[in-house]
């Protein structure tokens, strides 16, 4: 099957300019210069003040910033944050790149004896005049895990993220350093334990984490962006523990994935009454059906729908009837919001409507051979690809096919496509070609009673061939026609032994269903009442059969009770009232009677789909 995928892009404004990397240019005093920016940057908000030393006299701490409890910047419940700052020159400010910063294992491992600390590197180009602030929040968590993978090496590289220039935004970096300091600084050097060695020790009560946001409470609107936006911290509450324990685990790539239940349409059609939006730090995802994604980064300053079938047929074929939509219209209609876009992408239309005829082909193959579950189209190989294509030309456009090697008049039996397991039929009809056919079709086949072709033929239905796996596995069992395929079955001897066997075949099927098939237990029991009406005289084995299918959909009455009870006594056959006190649920009763047979007896009985209303053991 095809999958393609393509891209549409709708111009909204301006793609925003991703932070990047430049050479050293000049011999500027840069140090004085960042700290004078990032103390500018910090002195515009109203409950931070900033204390830092411009000289760098300090080994691995330049100050600190200072958290006030209130507007008026008192001395009372302040809180300290130690930051460092640095500075670097640059030819362009701000970069293309996000950037990184070097910094030694040595000023690591001070951070973290001391709880951590804010890093502030300041980019400026070569004039001094135009200046950009990056940070990284580096906690004992983060610290230690940057102390492992370096490997033995003097420095490493860390990513930087550009400190916002939104005074509320500043105050909610320091609010949740802080936080997030109290709760590590007693676990600097102690062994972390991951949430999974917590869950296997045990005592492992919940796992926490704590963002802040600062502002107003009508201002603070968008609860996802504050989780996105800062660093995450997870938390162990163990039992007997008197405070939380930090996990080493960093959740670095988070989404916050939500459903709406509104509608999707192009030009007043509904195609879809839901969709979900998964937010992510670089803006989000809104995700119609299962292959269409409308990516918009951050700030909306761009968009792109990208479509690839994927999931079911049916949803494959669903989902491009709606890009085909979208594409010839130019526009999608999302919860009112209509979204037109600058380029089409009609040059694919035409192939989109090719893939979507076969999609339908495919279906309408499916659908010859009775197939009734779903076709899953994500991990189809080429060998699946290759069958889906011949079965659909033969059943489809009617064409004949090969099977490579074989020579059989008649080729019976399942089939595998993908999830499908299907049970086909096909004849010769030259040397090389046959014609291919659901093996719920009308075919005709003959048993012998003996292995020398003497003694018949007796016409039988060609279902006796079906087993208990074929009953599981296939996916295009038809119930209906397996019960009403009894009327071609002769009457003889060789016919009823084959149509027992295939009875209890389906006995043994309907017990082992993980989902149980009502209809599979009511073919049996027709089969049961066929073989009951068309036997000479009464058969023990035969009521047996015919009761352990009632137990199977109900209750036994009183009267089948009181039937089961007279199978049960002394002069019947061993298997008989075994089978009668398993159906009565005199386990221990029918145990004494399977201790009776010999071995070989014991050995045919415990097959017996009867057995598995009971527990029956041999002898140590």
């Amino acid at each position: 099957m095809i999958f393609n995928m393509f891209l549409m892009h709708i111009r909204i404004g301006d793609i925003i300019n991703l932070l990047g990397d430049s050479e050293e240019v000049t011999d500027l005093d840069v140090e004085k210069i960042a700290v004078s920016v990032v103390m500018n940057s910090i002195a515009m908000t109203d409950i931070l003040s900033p204390f830092i030393n411009s000289g760098d006299k300090e080994p691995s701490w330049d100050g600190n910033i200072y958290i006030h409890s209130d507007h008026n910047k008192t001395k009372k419940d302040i809180k300290k944050i130690p930051v460092q700052v640095k500075g670097e020159i640059r030819k362009s400010v701000p970069p293309k790149k996000k950037p990184k910063f070097s910094v030694s294992v040595v000023d690591l491992n001070n951070w973290l004896n001391h709880g951590g600390i804010v890093l502030f590197v300041v980019l400026t180009d070569e004039t001094g005049s135009n200046n950009a602030i990056y940070y990284d929040s580096l906690l004992p968590v983060k610290i230690r895990a940057l102390e492992k993978i370096s490997q033995g090496k003097k420095n490493i590289s860390i990513p930087l993220k550009e400190f916002s220039t939104d005074s509320n935004k500043k105050v909610e970096v320091m609010l949740n350093f802080h936080e997030n300091m109290l709760k590590q600084s007693s676990f600097t050097k102690a062994n972390l334990q991951t949430m999974d060695e917590w869950v296997q020790k045990g005592g492992l009560e919940n796992i926490t984490f704590t963002v802040a946001a600062y502002g107003k409470q009508n201002e603070i609107k968008d609860f996802d962006a504050v989780l996105l936006r800062n660093d995450l911290y997870m938390y162990a509450n163990v039992k007997d523990m008197p405070i939380p324990i930090p996990l080493p685990e960093i959740p670095m790539d988070i989404h916050i994935a939500r459903d709406y239940f509104y509608n999707v349409q192009v030009k007043g059609h509904i195609f879809y009454k839901s969709y979900s939006i998964v937010k992510h730090k670089n803006g989000m995802d809104v995700h119609i059906g299962k292959g269409t994604v409308l990516r918009i980064t951050e700030n909306a300053k761009k968009a792109e729908l990208s479509f690839r079938a994927r999931g079911t047929l049916s949803e494959c074929i669903h989902d491009t009837e709606f890009i085909i939509s979208v594409m010839e219209n130019l526009e999608l209609t999302v919860n009112g919001a209509t979204i037109r876009f600058a380029n089409s992408g009609r040059n694919d239309a035409e192939q989109y409507r090719n893939n979507l005829e076969y999609y339908k082909d495919v279906q309408a193959m499916l659908n010859k051979f009775g197939v009734n579950k779903e076709l899953l189209c994500d991990n189809l190989s080429d060998r699946d690809q290759n069958n889906l294509h011949n079965f659909t030309l033969a059943m489809v456009k009617e064409t004949n096919i090969v099977f490579p090697g074989a020579t059989n008049g008649i080729i019976y039996g399942r089939f595998v496509i993908a999830n499908l397991v299907l049970l086909i039929w096909a004849t010769k009809i030259n040397e090389k070609e046959y014609k291919l056919d659901s093996f719920f079709g009308d075919h005709k086949l003959a048993v012998f009673e003996d292995e020398n072709h003497s003694g018949g033929p007796h016409a039988i239905t060609h279902y006796a061939m079906l087993r208990k796996q074929d009953f599981i596995e296939a996916s295009n069992i038809d119930y209906e026609k397996i019960a009403e395929d009894l009327n071609q079955n002769e009457v003889c001897p060789v016919v009823v032994e084959q149509l027992t066997f295939f009875m209890l075949e389906m006995l043994k099927a309907y017990d082992e269903q993980e989902e149980k098939k009502q209809e599979l237990l009511h073919a049996a029991e027709k089969y049961c009442d066929w073989l009951i009406d068309n036997e000479e005289g009464t058969n023990d084995n035969m009521i047996l059969n015919k009761l352990q299918i009632v137990r199977r959909s109900r209750e036994l009455s009183d009267s089948e009770m009181g039937i089961l009870s007279e199978l049960s006594n002394s002069n019947k056959e061993l298997a008989v009232k075994c089978g009668a006190n398993l159906l009565l649920g005199k386990n221990e009763e029918a145990q004494r009677c399977f201790d009776k047979m010999d071995q070989q007896d014991q050995d045919a009985f415990i097959q017996y789909p009867i057995c598995n209303l009971g527990h029956l053991s041999y002898e140590e």
